[in-house]
């Protein structure tokens, strides 16, 4: 299934905003988010 099947994470929220607010603020909401947003987490990592 491609990226473009899924509905964006907002659109849950009104229907389940428990585990939206669970999913927002847990580590997997930010995995798919671009390297350039992450650049201080890489940079840690860029000198092995």
């Amino acid at each position: 299934m491609s990226e473009a099947s899924y509905a964006p994470a907002p659109r849950c929220k009104p229907c389940h905003a428990k585990a939206y607010e669970v999913w927002r603020k847990s580590a997997h909401a930010r995995a798919a988010n671009a390297i350039g947003a992450c650049t201080a987490q890489v940079s840690r990592f860029s000198t092995l």
